[in-house]
């Protein structure tokens, strides 16, 4: 299955510096679909091999007719715009307007990550306490790594999940930024009136429960949800601190407190629970 390219804006420093030599004018099957790595509220993923440079990536289409994945999509342009150090998030190589099956597509063109993501990791060794325990405490301070990363240039994620964090060969890396604000634009929070909404419940901070200002709640929400994180890598169960329908999560995050981690060392443990206290 071939994509067709109606017209594409190049947005990373090293593709620009080769459209301004080469120009990329439009093309027929350029990507190569090959499979579907996954579904969002934002879009589609697939892998695809893009022929224009024989590599494979991770192309995020929305349908131009999709108002909300039109502007996420977008928003992961513009985010990835303003990070003077992008190592905290997965790479973008494109982004284009897209014919594909008599449709009109926006898709951007991400790297491509064969490792998958940390909920790809935690199912692999969801049975495996001790490989968890073992392995996940690198993993969870490199992502602890990326998001410090992001704050510092004044972003925060607003989605973090097992599977918006990719698992590249150096360290895990951010993905799906349509949510992210800056703290220092206060119109990027207009732009998507409820990030409550877009956030995902099993790792949403009380106070986006609340339906506070993400910008007044400011790094807490993120932190919070990295605590999660922590928790699912690290319990027995290798399930986030509160689970089940999205009001007993509402209620879990707003007045309860997370089951005790067995079998956890206590540095570990103090770390988790420092980040979801309410």
């Amino acid at each position: 299955m071939a994509a067709t390219i109606k017209s594409e804006w190049v947005f990373e420093a090293d593709c620009r510096a080769e459209a301004a030599v080469h120009g990329l004018s439009s093309a027929d099957g350029r990507f190569v679909l090959q499979a579907k790595l996954g579904d969002g509220g934002h879009g589609r993923v697939y892998r695809a091999l893009d022929t224009k440079y024989a590599r494979q990536v991770a192309l995020k289409f929305a349908p131009r007719g999709n108002g909300h994945g039109w502007r996420a999509v977008r928003r992961e342009v513009d985010v990835r715009r303003k990070l003077h150090d992008r190592s905290c998030v997965v790479a973008a190589l494109g982004l284009y307007e897209v014919a594909w099956a008599a449709r009109q597509f926006v898709a951007v063109s991400l790297e491509f990550v064969p490792a998958g993501t940390l909920r790809d990791w935690l199912k692999r060794h969801e049975a495996s306490h001790g490989y968890r325990l073992e392995k996940g405490l690198q993993l969870f301070a490199g992502l602890c790594d990326s998001v410090a990363v992001f704050h510092a240039q004044g972003f925060l994620h607003l989605d973090l999940k097992p599977a918006n964090v990719l698992l590249t060969a150096s360290s895990p890396v951010l993905c799906d930024l349509a949510s992210s604000i800056s703290l220092r634009h206060e119109k990027n929070v207009k732009e998507s009136p409820s990030h409550r909404v877009y956030s995902t419940p099993a790792y949403t901070a009380p106070e986006l429960w609340r339906g506070e200002d993400p910008q007044r709640v400011g790094a807490r929400a993120d932190c919070y949800a990295l605590g999660c994180i922590g928790y699912e890598i690290f319990s027995r169960e290798c399930r986030p601190p509160f689970s089940g329908g999205a009001d007993r999560q509402r209620t879990g995050h707003l007045f309860e407190t997370p089951a005790r981690l067995g079998g956890v060392p206590e540095h570990i443990r103090r770390v988790i629970q420092r980040c979801l206290e309410k």
